[in-house]
């Protein structure tokens, strides 16, 4: 039995040091192997489970049609340089472009390793590997390899003499410890259910990118008709508002429409994906006014409820919480916030649809909470230079009372849900 340890590529440091996705391997009674992969070719090969160890000269008898074209090394012939005697022809090839180039196959893969059955993989929940755990799940569930995962927090309780960099390795020996030890308490296995979350996750991190390429594109096209139109020689100055002609140029904009067409598709596999996962079904579309959008924003930032022991520490993450009877709010010269965003907004856009549809259950519930704290704080008061209590100043509070109700909410239906989803896993 083997467990391997997964930490994620990062981006290159400032220096421009490369920080490739890191593996170790950790096998009983022999030393930890760690093992480099430097790009998505590479990750995609080990979960395939043909990553090349190591290479070795070929031989007349390699036929290039047997290996992975790109694993394959050919070495070019320059100048007059001609093919070593013994070369078959099915080991050249010309890759000429703008003049005729000849190759002969150099080295081919001699050994190699990946994802196999009997695996037991660690990784850190969350980051930028949601696309390799996705494949690694996926696959380790048609194979019979299981793929775990750790929240950040825990895994810095037990890491406090450990470099971060060394990340794999300790997760490796750490899954080792507990599933040879018969206890799971660090790590939550994923299911095929989590790897339509991740899916999610991902999709939605497209959407946000064909989006802000979108906008990009139809900012940059705004500014093209504005300094056409000012910047006419003649003064004589085209009838009809700068919007008409912005409009005009983004329908006869060819860049501009595939880009709106790409955003199009992702949110049609967004909404497919949505569709298809329980947890959104059962959990999410059930609450007036949470559509796919809000919703895929807090599954992405949320990614498994399991990483939370208690509600307090969920609505902290994404910070909705109350210290010390003030709601957390980014304040003049504070420190340390380190909420979510994009669950955070969810949230807020929920409120909003709330706001504008009074006669929703959410609506109801803002009124009513309103009407409350009204009747607690009868008059405005003037406190610290500052009007408290107004209309406004209540209306904010209930809103962000009502998104703390939400967010309680949530985690308490997704708890119950996945409490659920593991009893029927088990029987």
């Amino acid at each position: 039995m083997r467990f391997i340890g997964l930490q994620h590529r990062r981006k290159k440091t400032a220096q421009g040091e490369a920080r490739p996705t890191m593996v170790a391997i950790h096998e009983r009674g022999k030393p930890l192997r760690m093992i480099k992969l430097e790009d998505e070719q590479a990750e995609l090969d080990f979960v395939k489970g043909v990553f090349p160890l190591r290479m070795r000269e070929a031989t007349t008898e390699d036929n290039p049609a047997d290996f992975q074209a790109h694993q394959l090394v050919w070495k070019n012939l320059s100048g007059d340089e001609s093919v070593p005697e013994g070369i078959p022809e099915f080991q050249i090839r010309d890759i000429g472009k703008q003049k005729e180039r000849l190759q002969y196959l150099s080295k081919v893969p001699a050994e190699f390793d990946g994802l196999c059955e009997g695996d037991n993989v660690a990784a850190i929940s969350g980051g930028s590997g949601m696309r390799l755990l996705c494949a690694m799940t996926n696959r380790g569930n048609r194979i019979g390899a299981t793929v775990f995962t750790i929240a950040p927090a825990t895994l810095l309780e037990v890491r406090p003499n450990y470099d971060k960099s060394a990340d794999a390795g300790v997760l490796a020996e750490l899954l080792a410890a507990e599933l040879e030890g018969g206890r799971n308490q660090l790590f939550h296995i994923l299911l095929p259910r989590h790897a339509d979350i991740l899916r999610i996750c991902v999709l939605w991190e497209q959407r946000m990118l064909d989006q802000h390429e979108r906008i990009k594109c139809s900012l940059r096209l705004q500014a093209r008709v504005v300094g056409s139109i000012f910047l006419s020689e003649d003064g004589e100055f085209p009838a009809g508002s700068i919007a008409a002609a912005r409009e005009a140029m983004l329908a006869n904009d060819e860049l501009y429409q595939r880009l709106r067409a790409s955003e199009k598709r992702t949110d049609s596999s967004l909404l497919a994906a949505l569709e298809k996962s329980p947890l959104y079904r059962e959990v999410f579309k059930p609450i007036e006014g949470l559509g796919p959008a809000i919703a895929a924003r807090i599954i992405s930032e949320v990614l498994d409820i399991r990483r939370f022991p208690n509600v307090d520490k969920f609505v902290r993450y994404i910070g909705v919480h109350v210290d010390n009877g003030r709601f957390a709010r980014y304040r003049r010269g504070q420190t340390g916030t380190a909420w979510k965003g994009q669950a955070r907004q969810a949230l807020y856009l929920l409120m909003d649809q709330a706001n504008k549809r009074p006669k929703s259950s959410l609506g109801i519930e803002l009124r009513e909470i309103k009407q409350k704290m009204r009747a607690l704080h009868p008059e405005v008061i003037i406190a610290d230079g500052k009007k408290r209590y107004s209309d406004s100043h209540i209306h904010k509070m209930a809103c962000w009372r009502l998104i703390t109700r939400v967010a309680r909410r949530i985690y308490s239906d997704w708890k119950k849900f996945e409490e659920q989803q593991a009893q029927k896993t088990a029987a």
